[in-house]
This record gives C-alpha cells, structure tokens and sequence, in this order.
C-alpha cells in the first residue's frame, strides 16, 4: 500500500511538471518582442548592454573575438578580470585573421590566458557573446567598420541556438599555446614563445613574419634553431 501511494504522489508530481512547462513556455511564447530582444543604438547602449551581459554570468561566457572594435583590442577587459576571479569562466574563440593578426594583439592574448582565459583561434563570422544568464550580444551591421546598432537577445531558445553554435566553432578552433615560465638556455626566449603561440594557431610563414616584425628567412631560422635546439 505504502509502495502504491508513493507511485500515486509520483505519477501527480510528474503530471504537474508537464502542466508548469506548458505554463511556462506558454507565457515566453506571449512575451512581446521587446522583452526577448533589445535594439542598441550607438556605442554607449553598446557599451551598456555589454556590461549587463558580463554581470549577468553565473558559471560562463563564451563568444567569438573579431572586428569591428569599439575601443582598442588591445586594451584589458576590467570587467572580465573581475569576473574570472569570482570564478566565472571565460571561453573565446579569436579571429585569426581580424583579430589575433593585429599589431601588439598576441601579447595582449597571451595576458588574458595568463589572468584565466581559455583562448582558442580560427575562423569565425562574426562577433558573439553569450552568457549563461541565458543572454547573448551580436552585431546587426556586421559588415561595419564600427558597430552601432547590435542585438541584446533574451529569448533562451535563441541563445541556447547561438550557444550550441559557438561549441562547433569551438570544437574546430585551435588552442592558443602559451608558455609562462622564465626563458633559460633550455626554455624558449619571449620572441620564441610567441613565435610558438603563432604556429600553434596555423600561421603561415608569411603571416608569422608580418606579425612579429621579421623576414620570412628569420622565422624559419627561429624555427629550425628550437627543432635542433
């Protein structure tokens, strides 16, 4: 008797969690359009919005780093720093031809890596941020050379979607490689280490040769010193 009465409770409690989904979905299907998606206009509501998403983080945020910027690429992340050290997690594929191929941007990358941040490079679209709260941030002129209106969307099928979307570029993206101890007769100098992060990510030596400043005879020279090294 006891075992058919729990069986009871069992079969009611589940009937009731099928009728609060319905409830549930119901009400997200009836939300006006406003409330699952916000229009930013200009680079302070930009610059807002972004702020509000980084806040709203429990557990992660993930997204894609690629151009157009709105301050200097270089420049470090406060609010990010602050948030890593509460323990939130920050996944980022980088561009690796908008945004890691930058003047100065490797070493700002390497830094982030080193304060927490998992880094990843290859080839993304677009610009993307997503937050578990669930909330996520995306252009609308994604073809401008400086974003002024973009898109703060709340809908969480729409951001479990985008999601789901960073986790194949994910998937595909190669880890940035870093190496954080002091150099020594055995240890790559600072110029060998980015030179690693950079092949690492897919370079070619042409490509690693105008980052770094150099001629494409003095990358492969750099190379063949840390194979027979």
């Amino acid at each position: 008797m006891l075992a058919r009465r729990r069986e009871r409770e069992l079969a009611d409690a589940r009937r009731k969690m099928v009728e609060l989904t319905v409830r549930f979905h119901g009400s997200t299907a009836r939300r006006e359009p406003a409330d699952l998606m916000e229009v930013l206009h200009g680079e302070h509501e930009i610059a807002q919005g972004m702020t509000r998403l980084l806040l709203s983080a429990r557990n992660e945020v993930c997204g894609w780093d690629a151009p157009p910027y709105r301050d200097d690429p270089n420049q470090v992340n406060q609010l990010e720093l602050d948030q890593l050290k509460r323990g939130v997690t920050f996944r980022v594929v980088y561009d690796r031809r908008g945004s890691v191929d930058r003047p100065g941007r490797l070493a700002a990358l390497i830094q982030g890596i080193a304060d927490g941040e998992q880094a990843r490079v290859g080839d993304v679209p677009l610009k993307l941020t997503v937050s578990d709260a669930p909330m996520a941030f995306v252009p609308f002129d994604v073809r401008a050379t400086r974003h002024q209106t973009a898109l703060l969307i709340h809908d969480p099928v729409m951001v479990a979607g985008l999601a789901a979307l960073f986790e194949l570029y994910w998937d595909r993206a190669v880890p940035l490689a870093t190496y954080d101890g002091q150099p020594t007769v055995d240890r790559p100098t600072p110029e060998e280490r980015d030179l690693l992060a950079l092949l690492m990510s897919g370079f070619t030596d042409l490509e690693m040769a105008a980052h770094l400043g150099w001629s494409e005879r003095t990358v492969r020279k750099h190379i063949d010193g840390m194979c027979t090294g």
